[in-house]
């Protein structure tokens, strides 16, 4: 929302910032540009994307290749409309994750076949 001027923003922040409507809490609070903004911390995930694997690659050969960089707890093997593969690996820790992150980047699997 846009306020004609900043007192009338304070006001509406004042008024309205921690109020309860139904279940929710309404928090409100002025305009901070995103370069401005906290950043999350990213020191937490262990989920790990992977594209551009080899093509003829089964959820197995993909499990027994990134698990060399830790234990995998689950993964999810999927094609997109363009026959292309991806995959979701899920590690234990996120130690685990940065290090398969940091083995694999940008690693080229293609061989002289």
């Amino acid at each position: 929302v846009h306020y004609e001027t900043e007192e009338a923003a304070k006001q509406a922040i004042e008024k309205v910032d921690g109020m309860q409507i139904g279940e929710k809490t309404v928090g409100v609070g002025g305009f901070v540009k995103r370069a401005d903004r906290e950043k999350p911390a990213m020191n937490t995930f262990t989920n790990v994307y992977i594209k551009n694997f080899p093509n003829d690659w089964d959820e197995d050969k993909i499990k027994a290749e990134f698990g060399k960089s830790g234990k995998i707890t689950s993964a999810h093997l999927q094609t997109d409309n363009k026959g292309r593969k991806f995959a979701f690996l899920n590690f234990e820790t996120h130690g685990e994750a940065m290090k398969a992150i940091d083995d694999f980047h940008q690693k080229d699997f293609r061989t002289d076949e």
